[in-house]
């Protein structure tokens, strides 16, 4: 290997130290680092006999945990690149996918970059004896691509960004109080291929921690995990599923990916010890964060700005603004990408002069708390009237017998927008009386325009991955249904 701070070397050194602790557990079994190692270095093999190179960039298409991981890693052993498989970027030529690695019965066209991954991938290719000395050449340079994130794509088609080779060990190596002390035993809720949850976990594996994979509370008290990470949406699912914690609570919860209310803040508080809140994006890593082992009251910051990162609130000219006045956020930090790949409009609209625009709106506070207090593409205008969806969201989420919900433009017969809502709730709960209430509570909090005509009741609420709202496939998914 011609890399030293190749981030596969990072975890197969700290495998080398650990080999029968457990690096990951799952609801199937353990894996042991010893394991791992050994998956990651077949794997490599696997790939370079399969013409996988520096210049490759391999697809997975993949759901177990340890396959998904050790293909990840052995990437960066050769030195390639690797994107999580997804319609968006097979389309996308400025990606450039080579190869296409999947697992179980997908159904693909016959063709020699579109690989199996099957049993046989656990043995040293054919004419690779015990003996011979394995060479991988590493990336070309610490400014490689290793990952290709992709962003939420909430509001039109994801957008993908490369993170470096060197920005994936800087990543991991940064200080993380959460991972310090006692041995982490982390859970994540969100997607094994999101950024977050790609650093979190190889953080914990450089530290001789576990990944438990799963999505339940009992399961993740019961194995004795000390930090569970997800959005807001993702933790109201958990906590739905587990309607009591379990005793003593889990020790901490990292929840970024969303605002929160006070009353949600005092429920997730009820499930763990404290509740570390993170904000930042896929395009910077974090850039702020706050600890809460007690409720509060009030709107909820998301702390102090970082030491490697910066943030200005400013006004549509991109002048700054003074303390406690709302305006656009903008920020900048060590792990930021350069932009979007292959998409130079997108990247000149949110990559300005070194900072980048996430698209929240904000303030700071005196003592120099950060507030998020919407999204740019949260604000619906109705007739004229720009309404904040945040605002109406979280009305309607904390209306009693709603278990989710978001609101939404909608076209009237005559062509007009209008605001409606997309609601599931809870059996016990009369929707008429649900429906009610809740343009009662808008009524009296916002204008007129903010109360949703029509409000539909669906099973579902219409959301990606990461747990944030689609509003654009709200129409699609309430076809058919009678409003209330």
């Amino acid at each position: 290997m011609t890399q030293g701070n190749n981030i596969a070397k990072l975890i197969i050194d700290a495998a080398s130290r650990n080999p029968s602790g457990i690096a990951i557990r799952t609801t199937s079994g353990v894996v042991t680092y010893e394991q791992l190692k050994s998956t990651i270095i077949t794997f490599a093999l696997h790939l370079q006999r399969h013409g996988v190179t520096r210049a490759s960039c391999i697809a997975i298409d993949a759901a177990r945990p340890d396959a998904v991981i050790a293909l990840t890693l052995a990437a960066a052993l050769l030195g390639c690149s690797w994107v999580q498989r997804s319609s968006a970027a097979l389309k996308s030529k400025a990606i450039g996918i080579t190869h296409l690695i999947y697992e179980g019965d997908r159904k693909y066209p016959k063709a020699k970059n579109i690989i199996k991954l099957d049993e046989s991938w656990l043995a040293k290719p054919a004419g690779v004896t015990n003996s011979q000395k394995l060479s991988f050449e590493g990336f070309t340079s610490p400014d490689a691509p290793w990952m290709i994130a992709q962003s939420s794509g909430t509001t039109g088609t994801p957008k993908f960004m490369a993170i470096s080779a060197a920005m994936a060990w800087r990543r991991v190596e940064e200080p993380y109080a959460l991972l310090e002390g006692e041995a982490p035993i982390f859970a994540s809720l969100f997607p094994l291929s999101s950024i977050a949850s790609v650093r979190t976990r190889l953080a914990v594996f450089a530290r001789g921690g576990t990944f438990v994979a799963g999505r339940d509370y009992e399961y993740f008290a019961a194995n004795g995990v000390n930090f569970v990470m997800g959005s807001p949406n993702q933790f109201t699912e958990l906590f739905r599923r587990q309607p009591q914690p379990a005793r003593p609570r889990i020790n901490v919860a990292r929840l970024l990916g969303g605002s929160i209310s006070a009353a949600f803040l005092q429920t997730m508080l009820t499930y763990f010890g404290s509740v570390l809140y993170v904000y930042g994006s896929t395009e910077t890593s974090r850039v702020c964060e706050k600890i809460f082992s007690g409720a509060q009251a009030g709107k909820i910051s998301v702390g102090r700005v970082i030491s490697t990162a910066e943030i200005h609130i400013v006004d549509d000219a991109g002048n700054d603004l003074p303390a406690g006045t709302e305006g656009a956020v903008k920020l900048r930090s060590d792990g930021q990408v350069a932009g979007y790949i292959g998409d130079p409009a997108a990247t000149a609209a949110s990559f300005r002069g070194g900072w980048f625009y996430p698209g929240d709106f904000g303030y700071i506070s005196n003592d120099g708390e950060l507030y998020i207090t919407g999204r740019v593409d949260d604000v619906l205008n109705i007739g004229g009237s720009k309404i904040n969806a945040a605002i109406i969201d979280e009305i309607i989420q904390t209306t009693p017998g709603v278990t989710d919900g978001i609101c939404f433009i909608q076209p009237a017969l005559q062509g007009i927008n209008e605001l409606a809502a997309i609601i599931s709730i809870n059996a016990d709960f009369d929707a008429a009386e649900i429906a009610a209430s809740i343009r009662k509570q808008l009524q009296a909090k916002t204008k007129r325009a903010a109360v949703p005509k029509r409000i539909y009741v669906c099973d579902k609420i219409p959301r990606n991955a990461n747990g944030k709202a689609v509003r654009g496939d709200a129409i699609k998914s309430v076809s058919g249904i009678d409003p209330i």
